[in-house]
């Protein structure tokens, strides 16, 4: 079956979006007050080109996600995307963490802004910053579940898992076409 990530018939573009509910209010001294109110999700754009001959592979992989089964969107295949840091060695979180939890003890330090998912969870996290004398890092959004001693953080290899949300597919019927399609992240 085909792999719209990574065969090569496929040529294909991804815009993704951070969702996150936040609340400002400004105070009469001018003072912006900002908080996160809820759950942060990620919602894409997906746009697959291929050459007609190869329709039929790209309606094999839709049939098998069209209706609600979980797929996942290489982040590390992005140019984007890919993990440019220092860290060359294993990441693992140094002690348990419970659930709702921004602060993360850690083997090693990552950089802020670096994508990564934990070993146990599909949840894609970002770091946004770092404590070096206590090895931590803070993390967002706020640990979806809780995450023990030892656990890898997988921040070389992150995969982003989505679900397909659009309800309507439309196809120019040509030599050289596309589909175009909306994925939510799976919470």
């Amino acid at each position: 079956m085909a792999d719209i990530f990574n065969d090569p018939k496929f040529k294909t573009e991804i815009k993704v979006k951070s969702t996150a509910p936040f609340f400002a209010n400004k105070s009469a001294s001018g003072k912006t007050l900002r908080r996160f109110t809820g759950i942060q999700w990620h919602e894409t754009t997906i746009t697959v080109n291929y050459v007609g001959e190869d329709q039929y592979l790209f309606d094999e992989w839709l049939a098998e996600y069209r209706y609600g089964k979980p797929f996942t969107f290489p982040m590390y295949k992005s140019v984007n995307l890919m993990y440019r840091g220092k860290q060359t060695s294993l990441c693992n979180v140094s002690a348990g963490v419970p659930a709702g939890a921004r602060e993360i003890p850690v083997s090693v330090l990552l950089e802020k802004g670096t994508k990564f998912t934990f070993a146990n969870q599909t949840k894609v996290y970002e770091v946004t910053d770092i404590d070096p004398v206590n090895k931590t890092m803070l993390i967002f959004p706020n640990l979806r579940n809780s995450v023990q001693a030892g656990e890898l953080i997988n921040y070389r290899t992150p995969v982003l898992t989505l679900m397909i949300t659009s309800n309507d597919f439309e196809y120019d019927l040509k030599q050289t076409t596309y589909a175009e399609f909306e994925a939510t992240e799976v919470l």
